[in-house]
């Protein structure tokens, strides 16, 4: 994580959304992750904590608030790929712009 990325759970809009859905930033955002077919790994040992994220990723939000999230784009990879590059590295993936292709303005691949 770079200190720029955005923290999701303190988003106001997505906040927003969860407060509408009636559900916490972590509930909305891993049936959110479920809804759209992304594989989701909540990292938990607490057994209530495992039981609302399984929870969460049973029960649907609305297409409303679906449709909000999925426009949110916010220009962001969280895998950025900087682990497949790690200097001296001699296959023909060797920088992040091998893996994602043409570089941004902040010198990522899109």
């Amino acid at each position: 994580r770079d200190d720029s990325d955005p923290v999701l759970m303190e988003d106001p809009e997505i906040q927003r959304i969860a407060q509408k859905e009636n559900r916490s930033v972590p509930s909305l955002l891993i049936r959110f992750a479920v809804q759209r077919g992304t594989v989701v790994i909540p990292k938990s040992v607490t057994p209530s904590r495992i039981e609302e994220n399984l929870a969460s990723a049973l029960a649907p939000i609305s297409n409303e608030s679906f449709n909000a999230l999925l426009m949110m784009d916010r220009n962001l990879r969280l895998l950025k790929g900087n682990l497949w590059c790690p200097e001296g590295t001699c296959g023909p993936i060797k920088t992040i712009s091998d893996i994602w292709g043409v570089e941004d303005e902040v010198g990522m691949k899109s």
